[in-house]
């Protein structure tokens, strides 16, 4: 299985997010990533072999949020 993944132009104004639209902020997502994402059959080898987590400390899940956020027009999107 795969899937096509969105662009992350303008991602800080794509709200909800997820593939259900279940989170709410950029950090939310992060949140559910460091703290173990649900097992599935097509579960990257990636999160499998490291406990179903991306491990990020705040800095890192703020630095993140911060360079997703110079991905975004705020021309194009009129904010």
């Amino acid at each position: 299985m795969s899937f096509r993944v969105p662009s992350l132009r303008n991602v800080e104004y794509t709200a909800p997010y997820g593939s259900f639209g279940q989170f709410s902020t950029l950090k939310s997502v992060l949140d559910y990533f460091d703290t173990g994402v649900l097992n599935a059959d097509n579960l990257d080898p990636v999160f499998k072999n490291n406990g179903k987590r991306i491990p990020l400390s705040e800095e890192e899940k703020n630095n993140l949020i911060s360079f997703m956020k110079t991905l975004s027009d705020q021309q194009f999107t009129k904010h």
